[in-house]
């Protein structure tokens, strides 16, 4: 697995993630379960946030229709290439089907991260 981009951005802790671009070279499904693998990455390398970057803006439904799954397993962002070229990090991606409202990119990447980092924490007994 080799992602298109790897970036991370620094706070008050240091977020990194992973970035996939759509190309539509290959069927929404073989797409689907590469973006899986990212999930032994995600336990590997400190990524906490995989983002789908659609080349047109009207591929952005369809990857979060045919992705839906993918997303319940993965932290998986979708942004259209305009979007992204045009505010960054401020971007506003498609949200996840559970999520309520929106956020930009920046703002779910700190979701994320602590969310992966909360989930690593031991319990009282010491196992994560």
């Amino acid at each position: 697995m080799i992602p298109d981009a790897v970036f991370s951005v620094r706070n008050a802790y240091t977020a990194q993630a992973a970035l996939e671009f759509d190309r539509k070279t290959e069927t929404l499904g073989v797409f689907a379960q590469k973006l899986l693998q990212y999930r032994l990455l995600l336990h590997r390398h400190p990524l906490s946030t995989i983002i789908v970057v659609a080349e047109k803006a009207k591929d952005v439904e369809r990857l979060q229709q045919g992705l839906e799954q993918v997303g319940s397993r993965i932290p998986l962002l979708i942004v259209a290439l305009q979007e992204l070229k045009a505010r960054g990090l401020l971007a506003t991606p498609q949200p996840r089907s559970h999520m309520v409202g929106t956020r930009t990119i920046y703002e779910q990447l700190e979701i994320d991260l602590a969310r992966l980092q909360s989930e690593e924490q031991p319990d009282k007994d010491g196992y994560p």
